[in-house]
C-alpha cells in the first residue's frame, strides 16, 4: 500500500494544487502596518504554468479585488477597496502574463472604499485583514474558458 501527505488547495471549479510545489502565493512584506502606510505585496507564481493579473501591469494596485476584515467569531467580511461600474468607470491595464517561476510585486495603500461616495476612499479601521489578488489561468486563446481565482495574503494588523 502506498500513501503520501501533501498540503492540499482546492479551488472553486476543484483544480487541485499542491502547496508544496505548484501553488501561487500572495504575501506582504510584513504583518503590522500602521493606518496610512502602504503594503508592498508579491504575487508568486509556482504553478508550473503562467497566470495573468492586473497585479503585473502598469496599474498593479487595480489587482487587489478587495480586503477581508476579521470578524469577532473568526469569519472574514469581505470589503471594496474601489470604486466600480455602475457607480464609477475606472480605466485599467489588462491582466499581464506572470511566468512560472516568477512574481509580481507592487505598493498598495490599504482603502476601504465608501460606497455611494464616488471616488472617496477611508483608511481600514484598526484590526486584522487579508487581502485578496485576482489572477486568471488562460489555457486557450477563447476566453470563455480562463479561469479567475482568487489568492490571500497572510494576515495584518492595521494598527
Amino acid at each position: 500500500m502506498i500513501s503520501f501527505t501533501c498540503l492540499c488547495v482546492f479551488a472553486e471549479d476543484g483544480l487541485f494544487l499542491n502547496e508544496e510545489k505548484n501553488y501561487v502565493k500572495a504575501s506582504t512584506d510584513k504583518d503590522i502596518y500602521m493606518q496610512g502606510e502602504k503594503a508592498e505585496i508579491t504575487l508568486l507564481n509556482n504553478s508550473g504554468e503562467s497566470i495573468y493579473s492586473v497585479a503585473a501591469s502598469g496599474t498593479p494596485g487595480m489587482g487587489v479585488e478587495g480586503i477581508e476584515k476579521k470578524q469577532p467569531d473568526g469569519s472574514w467580511l469581505l470589503l471594496k477597496v474601489r470604486c466600480s461600474w455602475p457607480e464609477c468607470d475606472i480605466d485599467y491595464d489588462f491582466p499581464n502574463e506572470i511566468k512560472p517561476g516568477s512574481s509580481a510585486s507592487f505598493r498598495w495603500m490599504p482603502v476601504i472604499h465608501k460606497v455611494g461616495a464616488g471616488f472617496e476612499d477611508e483608511p481600514p479601521e484598526p484590526g486584522i485583514y487579508r487581502i485578496v489578488l485576482g489572477y486568471q489561468f488562460r489555457r486557450s486563446p477563447d476566453s470563455k474558458t480562463w479561469q479567475g481565482l482568487k489568492a490571500l495574503t497572510n494576515e495584518i494588523t492595521i494598527r
